[in-house]
């Protein structure tokens, strides 16, 4: 009896090409470890102002390297597997199951390093963003760039509006050019996690 021949993606069955399909959007990276390489490729803008001062990008550190969409690959592949793929997306955005990951490192309330870890493809209809604030550092209150000083909100509100405000405009590539006119995208829910102080500078993925 001659051995059966390896099965390909397309001769699965449809239910399993899904679940696969699936899997694959929504894999996302490990957080990245705090580190000199870590800093590196980052990049100020600051837009957001009031009065005479520049508010919420001062202290944002934006990473210039491009962002990794989970499904780009797949819908590259060939025209089945790029449909599939779209029914898919199709159906996590339509059940507001389409999740993105933002990871963000506060740095000794002086500055703040936002990294996406999860993409699964570009869309208008995000039914969750889970964020995760990761706070390194020893607090230096005579130091910190977060400290009120005239009874406004904290510089650290300022930044997370910041961040926000790209994101709704520009999607998950926050140094974009801005797009005039161009429909603004719409979240369900803003899933926060503040994980606790480390005063010593190791990896944060332990």
């Amino acid at each position: 009896m001659a051995p059966s021949s390896p099965s390909t993606f397309c001769s699965l069955p449809r239910e399993i090409r899904d679940q696969i399909l699936t899997a694959v959007l929504e894999s996302e990276l490990s957080p990245p470890t705090y580190s000199a390489d870590y800093l590196q490729d980052r990049m100020h803008v600051q837009e957001i102002k009031a009065a005479d001062r520049e508010y919420g990008e001062e202290n944002v550190h934006y990473h210039t390297r491009p962002v990794l969409i989970s499904g780009s690959s797949l819908l590259l592949t060939n025209h089945q597997v790029c449909a599939e793929t779209r029914n898919v997306i199709y159906r996590l955005e339509d059940s507001q199951m389409l999740r993105y990951k933002l990871d963000c490192i506060i740095e000794s309330e002086k500055a703040m390093y936002p990294t996406w870890l999860k993409v699964p493809a570009l869309s208008r209809w995000i039914g969750t963003i889970d964020v995760d604030f990761r706070i390194v550092g020893v607090r230096d209150e005579h130091r910190t760039n977060f400290f009120p000083g005239d009874g406004g909100p904290e510089q650290a509100s300022w930044d997370s509006l910041a961040l926000l405000n790209r994101f709704m405009e520009r999607g998950p590539d926050f140094i974009s050019p801005g797009k005039g006119g161009r429909k603004k995208i719409q979240v369900g829910t803003v899933a926060i996690t503040v994980v606790p102080l480390r005063n010593r500078r190791r990896d944060l993925s332990q």
